[in-house]
């Protein structure tokens, strides 16, 4: 009522993975993507705007990089992700997925191993009520969006072992045709009609 903001846990979900990191990462984007999917059917016009969040470079550049061929776990998450958060949010050439920082991700407070008591979820915690930065306006968030991300070399690696390698042949002539001519059988690749 006093035009500010204000945070309050709706609802939670989980799931126990066993994948690598950046595979469980890509996985709790899509399980936050459908849970936003349902929250936004129950309430309906209440909901105005939706906002993705992660700490995964890695998995964020997935779901934003549509220039990598990804190979088929991720790519079909990826879909599932961009065409639910398609579907719950204006169009756009840019998802509204950005990066923060794990250490002000209140997702890790039961994700990841921390010494909880019961006062550290209950109704007055950073669980029920989040970071202060949540009650901020997006521009003041402490927040990257893909174009600003760098990547480390580990993670540039993470992030292309899930992807096709761009195969390159050099001094490759294409022919195009609908048939292989007969001599194609037994010319070298790069000679091949296509």
């Amino acid at each position: 009522q006093d035009n500010t903001y204000s945070c309050q846990l709706l609802t939670s979900k989980s799931k126990m993975m066993s994948n690598s990191i950046p595979r469980n990462e890509l996985e709790a984007i899509r399980i936050g993507a459908k849970l936003a999917y349902d929250v936004k059917n129950i309430l309906g016009n209440k909901v105005s705007e939706i906002y993705f969040f992660t700490d995964s470079q890695v998995a964020l550049s997935w779901c934003l990089n549509t220039e990598k061929k990804l190979r088929l776990f991720v790519v079909n998450r990826v879909s599932e992700i961009r065409r639910i958060i398609n579907a719950i949010t204006p169009k756009s050439d840019q998802l509204p997925i950005y990066h923060i920082d794990g250490k002000i991700n209140t997702a890790d407070l039961l994700t990841k191993p921390n010494a909880i008591k019961p006062r550290d979820i209950n109704s007055e915690s950073i669980w029920m009520n989040g970071y202060p930065w949540m009650k901020e306006n997006l521009s003041d968030m402490p927040l990257m969006s893909y174009t600003d991300i760098q990547l480390t070399a580990q993670q540039n690696q993470s992030v292309n072992k899930e992807c096709f390698p761009d195969i390159i042949f050099p001094n490759q002539t294409i022919v195009t045709s609908s048939n292989h001519c007969n001599s194609c059988v037994n010319r070298p690749l790069q000679q091949v009609c296509y």
